[in-house]
């Protein structure tokens, strides 16, 4: 049974090694429309397109919230993947319920439908018309970018990619 994110303000994925590019804390990734953009700090503003690369669901309190991103080691505060490229970001729950959300103008999605009843653990799969690139593990936090860090960390190899 589906479950509906946020009316298109949010989506994220799974990072994983190759695909190169991502900005850096200097500027943009090159000049793909919709392809990641200027690095700059927005600070506290509460706004959805607020700290791309953050934590979201630790002062938001979204069930699910990340960052998806053109380059597996793009820099925090750069603009990720905007909706344009039309990726969603479906997640399955462990009851088989899919929750999908796409990507805001900094590439920052999250689900901000408090009633969501994502049941631990899910998966997660990016999907664009290029392909998909899926997580290969189950997980049981909704703080994508607590491991989808630029560098990554808990054994993610970096930021959440499009295909």
């Amino acid at each position: 049974m589906p479950m509906s994110g946020n009316g298109g303000e949010a989506s994220g994925g799974l990072a994983e090694p190759g695909n190169g590019g991502g900005g850096t804390a200097g500027g943009s990734p090159g000049g793909t429309a919709g392809m990641g953009g200027p690095c700059v700090a927005t600070g506290d503003n509460r706004s959805p397109t607020m700290n791309a690369g953050l934590d979201c669901t630790g002062c938001h309190g979204f069930k699910v919230a990340g960052t998806l991103y053109p380059g597996l080691h793009t820099a925090s505060f750069c603009d990720g993947v905007d909706n344009s490229v039309g990726a969603t970001i479906e997640l399955t729950d462990a009851n088989g319920a899919r929750l999908t959300l796409t990507p805001n103008r900094v590439g920052n999605f999250f689900d901000s439908d408090s009633n969501t009843s994502l049941v631990m653990p899910y998966t997660a799969v990016v999907r664009t018309a290029r392909g998909t690139r899926a997580m290969q593990t189950k997980q049981m936090v909704g703080n994508c970018n607590g491991c989808h860090t630029e560098s990554g960390s808990n054994g993610a190899p970096g930021r959440i990619m499009v295909p």
